[in-house]
């Protein structure tokens, strides 16, 4: 069966990752506030839907690559979010850069609504994200991570799975120096550093971004 995937966020860093699972044979509806950014990813195989909300609800897979923790909590909380109109039993994927706070709410919130999550942020830059060479730091379940990890090596050569719980920012870029090839490597819990990724998630102005999401859009 035909994974019916949705990637929200085709910035600078979501375009390229949601390319590589277009050119992986992967049937991916992608959504962005730049009508630009979405052309892009149709001219290469990718799918462009009408109605977010709608694709939502029938997707299997959920992935976001925003910018900011308030655009993840305007996403996938509220009437009108990712949690509220996702199917039971879909799988969830943030591979965001925010507060760890904002993501233990919103996997709070999915895991209320029978949903699966992972947090997933990433390190390697847009080259890594072009050349689908990233490295990921996932905190979540095992086997919530087991059906994410085919999906997560398309687009990255690295998985570390700091366990259950998020990641509190770990320089993931101590482990892509350490140039491993191992991608079902599990890394022990990660202690408190911190890291920032400048590249942003969703094309276009964050603060109309924001807007939009509060208006229940995009």
């Amino acid at each position: 069966m035909t994974l019916q995937i949705v990637f929200i966020g085709l910035g600078n860093m979501g375009l390229p990752m949601a390319q590589n699972l277009v050119r992986a044979g992967h049937a991916v509806t992608g959504f962005d506030l730049v009508a630009a950014s979405v052309q892009h990813f149709v001219d290469g195989g990718g799918l462009a839907g009408a109605d977010q909300g709608a694709a939502v609800a029938q997707a299997d897979i959920i992935i976001t690559m925003l910018p900011a923790s308030r655009h993840v909590q305007g996403a996938y909380l509220g009437q009108h979010g990712i949690v509220a109109r996702a199917r039971a039993g879909a799988l969830l994927i943030d591979c965001s850069t925010i507060a760890p706070e904002v993501s233990r709410e919103v996997a709070a919130a999915a895991a209320e609504k029978g949903l699966r999550m992972i947090d997933a942020p990433v390190s390697g830059g847009t080259a890594g994200a072009a050349a689908g060479t990233l490295t990921f730091m996932v905190g979540g379940l095992d086997a919530d991570l087991a059906s994410a990890r085919p999906l997560l090596e398309q687009m990255g050569k690295n998985i570390f799975h700091a366990g259950p719980q998020r990641p509190d920012r770990q320089d993931l870029q101590q482990h892509a120096a350490g140039d491993t090839d191992d991608r079902h490597q599990r890394s022990d819990p990660p202690g408190r550093g911190q890291w920032s990724r400048s590249e942003g998630g969703v094309g276009g102005n964050g603060e109309e971004f924001g807007a939009q999401l509060d208006a229940g859009g995009l």
